[in-house]
């Protein structure tokens, strides 16, 4: 009987998934490595809390969060990008947002640098709130899988708010400066989580 069940764990085992979730318990990896990164600017606040890695094949968690500290806002949103997947297999734990939507290319969003949509070329979560009011938060929480084929996770994450229309338009974008800007051609905080072998 011992040998039976040994040999149904050993086959277990050797199937893929079981074996890397297993093997990541065990590593004890899952959330005792999290890490939370602030952007702060004009008014706007934005925390991501993350892993700083995972092991491949791994499942983890990014909750991201935006608080208006400015005013009433007739809109905003808040980004996360991916520059190395062109798609994602993300599953929405929990939000708080009007809307929460994944984009894949060739979808079409709007560009700061062309005034205009245009076609993206990796893929996007947004969460995008039609009213938001002072003070106020608004979060999206995600869960991904690491991949096999990377060493580091790359993700881009800024947020916007806009006041006013027409010739009164205004726009809010954070971070205020950066070296990076996604293909959005806004400027982004890029965070990354190394993946483990």
């Amino acid at each position: 009987m011992r040998i039976l069940v040994s040999v149904i764990f050993l086959s277990l085992f050797a199937s893929g998934v079981f074996a890397d979730q297993l093997r990541n318990e065990i590593r004890g990896s899952s959330y005792s490595n999290m890490k939370t990164t602030h952007i702060n600017s004009m008014g706007v606040n934005i925390t991501i809390k993350h892993p700083r890695s995972v092991y491949a094949g791994e499942r983890y968690t990014i909750y991201a969060s935006m608080r208006n500290r400015i005013d009433y806002a007739r809109m905003g949103g808040l980004t996360l990008s991916f520059p190395q997947y062109n798609s994602i297999d993300a599953n929405v734990i929990s939000r708080r947002f009007d809307k929460l939507n994944g984009y894949l290319p060739p979808s079409k969003l709007y560009s700061k640098v062309y005034g205009r949509n245009i076609p993206i070329d990796y893929y996007v979560i947004e969460g995008w709130e039609n009213k938001w009011s002072y003070d106020t938060s608004r979060y999206m929480k995600i869960e991904l899988q690491a991949p096999y084929s990377i060493r580091q996770i790359d993700i881009n994450v800024r947020g916007v708010l806009v006041f006013g229309r027409g010739r009164n338009k205004e726009e809010v974008a954070v971070p205020r400066s950066s070296y990076i800007q996604d293909q959005q051609g806004y400027n982004v905080k890029r965070i990354s989580i190394r993946v483990n072998k």
